[in-house]
């Protein structure tokens, strides 16, 4: 299994482009083609169509969701599906999203949004079931990533025994990540951040097991302050 995760740097003129260009190059010529764990993704592309919403009572009367749009191909042969979470109701910037090449066998369980259930929390991780194993998109607190060891941990307690991968912009190196046991961080080949000065790993997945796979930064998209990773899994 083939994944990618971005940081596509926020909501702007050139989002759509990003989209269409970024996002689709990396769909189209990597085979097989990848799933793609997105952050700060801004909107999502207009030519997307929305075909679902999943929602989630997180109580007190809260209600959050995750709509799930076709992109690409025909209207009777999607190329692409984009699962989306619109957190950032303001500046429309710090989204998250998952893209696939295929949808999840159920629209009720098999997507979810996931925050950490101790310490500081902030953005949810937007998770999909694909290919028998769960895939998570999640953008850490920035600076250090305060929150990204409890959410590792809660994926791990509540995917298992399903193998499960996150795909983050941890704000965090890899060699400053406390990970549990039963998980193991799998870092870039290069720094990702930033594009024009690159000092830092931040972009990178942790999974289940015990064997790291070493990800290749993606340097033809140069479009973000990230350097996209990818993983062959």
């Amino acid at each position: 299994m083939n994944i990618v995760t971005w940081n596509m740097q926020g909501s702007n003129a050139t989002t759509e482009n990003k989209w269409n260009t970024g996002v689709m190059n990396m769909l189209t010529s990597i085979s097989p083609t990848p799933i793609m764990c997105l952050q700060e993704c801004g909107a999502v592309p207009l030519s997307a169509i929305l075909v679902h919403t999943a929602y989630f009572h997180l109580g007190n009367g809260v209600v959050d969701q995750v709509d799930i749009y076709s992109w690409g191909g025909t209207s009777t042969r999607p190329a692409y599906y984009i699962f989306f979470h619109n957190w950032d109701n303001n500046g429309n910037r710090v989204n998250t999203a998952i893209v696939s090449n295929a949808l999840p066998a159920n629209f009720t369980t098999d997507v979810i949004l996931m925050s950490p259930s101790s310490g500081p929390t902030w953005r949810p991780a937007l998770g999909v079931k694909l290919q028998d194993s769960w895939v998570f998109s999640f953008h850490a607190i920035s600076p250090g990533g305060a929150d990204g060891p409890a959410l590792i941990t809660d994926v791990s307690q509540f995917c298992n025994p399903t193998p499960w991968y996150i795909g983050a912009d941890w704000n965090n190196q890899p060699d400053g990540l406390v990970v549990p046991v039963g998980s193991v961080i799998c870092p870039p080949n290069a720094d990702t951040y930033s594009v024009t000065m690159p000092v830092a790993k931040y972009d990178y997945f942790v999974r289940n097991g015990a064997t790291a796979v070493t990800g290749t930064v993606i340097d033809t998209i140069l479009m973000s302050d990230h350097i996209p990773v990818g993983f062959a899994f």
